[in-house]
């Protein structure tokens, strides 16, 4: 699994400030965008990128949740050629030393993972390298 981007969460009502702060003032561009994949649940999911920069920056809008739902949106993300055999040696490795581990998914071959021992206000995301493809996601980047 390659590191792809850090995420965290925004009020929705001010993603555009937020990421007008990142692009103006810190040097970041924006790269990628992607509206609610649950029509339900407002959300606007916008990637950024410092050009000399090989990570990227995930500001996510939402409405207010409570704290254990805001969990699960602010992750660590990572690109994988083998999602299923990522998530396998993740969970193998977290049973041999007796912590809990579950998995969910965000949209189609996007997972999560908690460690809840581990990780106190994010999770991992495992995003399947084939399915990036799908929303025309710049990957790999071009520094």
């Amino acid at each position: 699994m390659l590191f792809n981007h850090t995420a965290v969460q925004i009020d929705l009502d001010h993603i555009d400030d937020a990421v007008a702060l990142f692009t103006e003032v810190l040097g970041f561009q924006e790269v990628f965008q992607l509206g609610s994949p649950n029509p339900a649940v407002p959300a606007d999911m916008r990637m950024l990128r410092q050009t000399a920069a090989n990570v990227d920056l995930q500001l996510t809008g939402l409405t207010r949740v409570d704290p254990q739902e805001r969990k699960f949106m602010n992750h660590y993300g990572f690109i994988s050629d083998d999602a299923d055999a990522d998530i396998a040696a993740i969970t193998e490795w977290c049973e041999a030393r007796n912590l809990e581990v579950t998995t969910g998914l965000y949209m189609p071959r996007m997972f999560w993972i908690d460690v809840p021992q581990l990780f106190l206000d994010f999770v991992l995301e495992v995003m399947d390298a084939e399915e990036l493809k799908k929303y025309d996601y710049p990957w790999p980047p071009v520094l």
